[in-house]
């Protein structure tokens, strides 16, 4: 994984490799969320940097379903239609390997409350060494997951 203590990712003058969780996104689409202004914030923050942003398509089918139940099918439909014509979102497919990593992480959990999903945005991160996660879930911290929220 990328150290993120490399001073010149934090001054903004490399480009960082950014996932994007589930959470992160809603509040950014959501303006009734608790964290909507944080995430509005970050985001101009990191894409002021150059970021490189990567998705899993299990966080696509969660945020859809999120946006759908919370917010409406249509912010559902606008957001899978948005990230189908990015050429900004790259979408990460998984594979055998990092299932297989991702199971593992899984079963290395002490707490309830860090979902499958996540495990697999861990392994995402790992693998591809990507510097952190649009997220405000505290788990991933315990993870060695840099939250850039």
């Amino acid at each position: 994984m990328k150290e993120f203590n490399d001073q010149s990712k934090l001054d903004g003058s490399l480009v960082l490799d950014i996932l994007l969780d589930a959470d992160g996104l809603v509040a950014l689409m959501n303006s009734k969320h608790v964290n909507h202004e944080k995430a509005i914030q970050a985001r101009k923050i990191l894409l002021s940097r150059g970021t490189t942003w990567y998705i899993s398509r299990y966080v696509v089918s969660e945020v859809a379903t999120i946006l759908s139940m919370r917010v409406s099918h249509k912010a559902a439909v606008r957001f899978l239609d948005d990230l189908k014509h990015s050429s900004e979102v790259h979408v990460i497919d998984t594979n055998d390997d990092l299932e297989e990593e991702t199971q593992k992480i899984f079963l290395e959990q002490v707490s309830k409350n860090i979902s499958y999903v996540d495990c697999h945005n861990v392994a995402l991160i790992r693998r591809y060494k990507l510097d952190g996660i649009f997220s405000f879930d505290e788990h991933y911290r315990k993870n060695g997951v840099v939250l850039v929220t």
